[in-house]
């Protein structure tokens, strides 16, 4: 089975790619609210002479989360295609498999458990896989992301 997990992956490789790359782009642009946020803030002591300053940081600021919006959808849509994908095709190999066996060794098996095998069981590995491919490239993205220089602005 792993190996056939594996195989399976390594068809979705550009998948990855991109997965990876709206990710990057995704933790970059979470660097941005916290500054923005703290310039509004050093401001606020005097509104008045700062209002036109003020309202141009808060549409900076609006800007960062249309683009954090447009970041995090394809990635998102992108990894459920990848794991959609990776499900359809384990079930297809488990069904080749099921159909090259013969039928005297599977009469001592129960059909339920062998519907569990194509419904729930990969279905699980679907779900850890969802987690895990969005979870690894983003944890991967953000501890490549801490190694890069601080900004003594934060």
């Amino acid at each position: 089975m792993k190996n056939i997990v594996i195989k399976t992956l390594k068809k979705y490789k550009l998948q990855f790619v991109i997965v990876w790359i709206f990710i990057a782009i995704n933790m970059y642009l979470l660097t941005f609210p916290p500054q923005i946020i703290g310039n509004i803030v050093d401001l606020l002591y005097n509104i008045n002479e700062n209002k036109d300053f003020i309202i141009k940081q808060a549409i900076y600021l609006f800007s960062v989360a249309i683009g954090l919006l447009l970041a995090r959808m394809p990635w998102r849509y992108t990894v459920g295609v990848i794991c959609r994908g990776f499900e359809k095709d384990v079930k297809n190999k488990l069904f080749d498999h099921f159909m090259k066996i013969k039928m005297v060794n599977l009469q001592n098996t129960k059909n339920g458990e062998l519907m569990s095998y194509f419904t729930k069981d990969i279905g699980e590995i679907r779900v850890f896989l969802y987690r895990a491919v969005a979870l690894r490239f983003k944890n991967y993205s953000h501890s490549h992301h801490r190694n890069l220089p601080n900004d003594d602005r934060c």
